[in-house]
This record gives C-alpha cells, structure tokens and sequence, in this order.
C-alpha cells in the first residue's frame, strides 16, 4: 500500500480538520455529519481540551508496519484553546499505533501547555502506552485525546482517551461526508490505492 508521507497527511489531516470545525463533526446527539470515518480507510485522531486555564500543543505519533518496514508518522496540533478547543489528524489505515510523543518512550514529550497569551510552554509526558490497532481501536474509528483540568497531576492537567466507533457513523448523512469527500480526494491524487 502506498503510504501518504507525514507532511501531506498533516495536510490533509488540517484540511479535514477545517471543515469538520466549519460542518460541526463531532457533535454528538444530532450531527448530521461523521463523527467517525466508518467505513473510509481512516481513523481520525481528536484532540479536545478541556482545561480551564491552559491551552496545548497534542504531539501525535503514528507507527504503521508493512512489509517494506515501518513508517513512523503523525504531527503536532498546537495551541488547542481552553475550554474546548478540538483539532484533529486523519491518517490512513493501516495505523498500528497512536500515542502521545516517542511510542517507545512513555516519558518523553507528549504535549506542551502554556497560559492563552503566553509563549513559553511546560513539556509534559502523556505516561501511557500506545494504543493499538485492533484492540484500543479499529481502521474507521476516531481516537479522542481528552485534557481535563487535574491538580493531582503534572501541569495540573490530565489526559484521557475516548472512542468514537465506526460502525456507529455509516451514512446517509444529512451534510456532506467529509470522509467520503477526503478519500475521493486522496484517489483522484493517486494519495490511495
């Protein structure tokens, strides 16, 4: 399979992005749009924060094995805003792993936070280990990563992961399918086998 290089699906994964925020993708109970990418090769990987005080930069990494090797490949979505700011990466499927900072280093840079106006920003590790395919989520599934306020942990904050099922979001839809749109997209580029 031919794998879209990190920069473009960042590219991709920011265009996505935009138009799931303008559509209103994600907002469960009523959406008329996929929360999920279903039954499109992808899985989304959301990122909400919602802190009260601080907001962050989410360090995503993504692992996929084949066998030409591995590709190791994700991105950084920076200045979340608090008190609810989303973004979100699509990546193609396969994705064997999903984490935050290094997958093979649980205490390295996960994300970094900063108080809204201001430049300097705390590393934090996430401290977890990765999330793997076929058992914390399947190809079409998105991934939440959820920071909440914690003054039990560093930073003050914590973050959680959540699941978005696909086989919860297979349409007709009463918006576009910006899934559906992302991958005629990617084919008609060649992006897609």
């Amino acid at each position: 399979m031919k794998l879209i290089p990190s920069d473009r699906i960042s590219a991709y994964g920011a265009a996505l992005a935009m138009i799931v925020a303008i559509s209103g993708c994600g907002t469960l109970g009523g959406s008329s749009v996929p929360a999920a990418p279903g039954d499109t090769p992808f899985v989304m990987i959301k990122t909400i924060n919602r802190s009260s005080f601080v907001n962050v930069d989410f360090i995503i990494q993504t692992e996929t094995t084949t066998a030409a090797g591995t590709t190791v490949g994700g991105g950084t979505l920076t200045d979340v805003r608090a008190a609810g700011g989303d973004e979100a990466l699509v990546v193609p499927c396969p994705v064997d792993r999903i984490g935050l900072g290094n997958l093979d280093d649980p205490s390295s840079t996960g994300l970094r936070i900063s108080f809204p106006g201001s430049a300097d920003k705390t590393d934090l590790a996430w401290g977890q280990a990765p999330l793997v395919s076929g058992f914390s989520y399947n190809c079409g599934d998105t991934v939440v990563f959820l920071l909440v306020d914690d003054q039990n942990s560093a930073g003050g904050v914590l973050v959680t992961t959540g699941l978005i099922g696909g086989a919860t979001e297979m349409g007709p839809f009463g918006g576009p399918d910006t899934f559906a749109n992302l991958e005629a997209v990617l084919r008609a580029e060649g992006l897609l086998p």
